[in-house]
């Protein structure tokens, strides 16, 4: 299983960076939903064009549909159980394509579409199988020999936190073997808020000083930067 991390980024007393301090108890983020949680569709607004785009995706269809401004992208594999060919960050903001790897039916895909059709790190998955409840769309992914998941792009910018010596003031959750931090929430007195800097709760860091790499990676190059410049994905 995964780990989450919940970090609370903070310096050492003289402006030094110092290791990030974790201020809650790890936890599986596979972890089953709660009992009200339940299984749901596509939102409504998406049914009547998706329901389309699916009725195409017959065994002689393309392995893509254009639908509402996303992918309905289907991959198979030769048997459950080996792998898609993408790292999958399961997280209780959304469920996201980590990292696409040099083989496998993820890589077969891309291969043979252009490059703005691709599987691509930092996708959003939307649903699998038109189910969107994050825990039942991991169970497909882990499970189904075939599935068919709806990826829309996220909205990236850049944005530039001057610390100024202090604290970055950010609670962030990240995946121990993920590629982007989560923000959980901003210290009103922190200096995004008193910069003006637009990073919300729930913004995904896939990217500081422009280079991207794995969660640890991210929080050091945060800390030892003055004033951080964020690569931040937005809803999808």
């Amino acid at each position: 299983s995964r780990l989450e991390h919940p970090v609370f980024l903070r310096d050492g007393p003289r402006g030094g960076p110092r290791a990030a301090e974790i201020v809650a108890a790890m936890f599986c983020c596979c972890a089953a939903e709660s009992p009200s949680a339940q299984s749901v569709e596509v939102p409504s607004a998406t049914d009547e064009a998706q329901s389309g785009a699916w009725a195409e995706q017959g065994a002689s269809a393309p392995a893509h549909v254009e639908v509402d401004g996303g992918l309905l992208v289907t991959l198979t594999r030769n048997s459950p159980g080996l792998p898609w060919g993408m790292v999958i960050d399961t997280h209780p903001a959304g469920t996201y394509i980590a990292a696409v790897k040099e083989f496998g039916p993820a890589q077969t895909f891309n291969s043979s579409v252009p490059a703005n059709k691709r599987l691509c790190t930092n996708d959003t998955i939307v649903s699998v199988n038109r189910v969107s409840n994050p825990a039942e769309m991991r169970t497909l992914i882990d499970e189904e020999r075939t599935i068919t998941i709806f990826v829309k792009k996220p909205v990236t910018q850049d944005v530039t936190v001057p610390k100024q010596g202090k604290p970055l003031g950010v609670s962030i959750n990240h995946l121990s073997d993920g590629s982007a931090l989560f923000v959980k929430s901003i210290a009103e007195d922190s200096p995004v808020k008193s910069a003006g800097v637009d990073l919300r709760t729930g913004d995904r860091i896939v990217r500081v000083n422009g280079r991207g790499g794995k969660a640890a990676e991210l929080l050091a190059a945060i800390k030892d930067s003055d004033a951080p410049v964020l690569t931040v994905a937005r809803g999808a």
